[in-house]
């Protein structure tokens, strides 16, 4: 096994299931298959892969990092570029948004501006999920304009939280009625 670091902090293993059930790669999977899913923060696909294997249905998936992968996993389209960019410029509604941000142990600050979560409310289709690791749930005070949160998951120090999409769920009252 190898782990990749930045700045002594691991972002990625090579095998993805390395510390299954024990890292934030583990708890980023939705409990659900998506048709298409969009990773802001590639890195090296962990997530991804451990996707695949629990849901094998052929996501098509997107992956926008400022580095190619070191292990030369790719999803189906890989962006080299600034994911608040590619936000921003996206017109394509995904099922599942993964946000997994990381440069050592910062959060790039972009993550959390109302610009940047306007965007990202436009284009999440079902769920949203964001890695969290050294930061607070206070910090996504600013995503509350779009989304819900539905599942805060923890292990070890690190924690995701899965959030829906409010026009997700306004759709699902109105059926209901």
């Amino acid at each position: 096994m190898t782990a990749y670091a930045e700045n002594g902090t691991i972002q990625a293993f090579d095998v993805p299931e390395t510390c299954f059930g024990y890292s934030a790669f583990s708890l980023m999977i939705p409990p659900f298959p998506v048709m298409s899913a969009l990773f802001l923060g590639w890195g090296e696909r962990n997530v991804a892969a451990l996707m695949d294997k629990i849901w094998p249905v052929g996501t098509d998936t997107v992956g926008v990092d400022l580095r190619e992968p070191i292990y030369g996993r790719m999803p189906n389209a890989f962006i080299q570029g600034d994911a608040e960019e590619f936000v921003k410029n996206s017109e394509r509604v995904y099922d599942f948004v993964c946000i997994d941000l990381y440069q050592g142990r910062a959060i790039p600050s972009f993550v959390f501006t109302e610009s940047f979560v306007d965007n990202v409310g436009r284009i999440t289709g079902k769920l949203l999920a964001i890695n969290l690791t050294f930061y607070s749930i206070k910090d996504l005070d600013v995503y509350g304009r779009h989304f819900l949160p539905d599942a805060y998951k923890k292990v070890n120090s690190d924690h995701v939280m899965m959030m829906i999409p409010r026009v997700l769920v306004a759709k699902m009252k109105e059926l209901k009625n």
